[in-house]
């Protein structure tokens, strides 16, 4: 089985490789406020790096940016703490990920992957 995440994420860190296109990427709220914590505010032990990365042909690539990938590779040089990607995109965006976290493929960005991303995170069913 999966290790699924503690009650409380200590941190969200968002890597938007979907910025820039002809067109503006789908809304990111679903995520986050699925993924945010019940009541409880007491500082968490894990980080969670939300990588948005659909395929589209104005990006002329079917990995990551170059800027991405080193925002990515810096948000998890000094973690520190277990750390998780959820990549919503395709399988080849996995490939620029640096060894280390758990790697969650959400394939899309769309609310309803968004909301299942979260629930799977937290251990519930989507």
């Amino acid at each position: 089985t999966m290790a699924i995440l503690n009650d409380v994420v200590d941190e969200l860190v968002e890597v938007d490789d979907d910025l820039g296109g002809p067109y503006p990427p789908p809304a990111r709220d679903a995520f986050r406020e699925t993924l945010a914590p019940e009541g409880d505010d007491t500082p968490g032990s894990t980080l969670v790096v939300a990588v948005w990365a659909e395929t589209r042909g104005w990006k002329g690539r079917a990995g990551l940016s170059e800027a991405s990938r080193a925002a990515l590779a810096d948000a998890l040089a000094d973690a520190g703490v277990p750390s998780h990607v959820v990549v919503f995109g395709g399988e080849r965006v996995v490939a620029d990920i640096p060894e280390g976290p758990t790697v969650w493929l959400a394939w899309g960005g769309e609310s309803l992957m968004q909301r299942a991303a979260a629930l799977r995170l937290r251990g519930r069913s989507a």
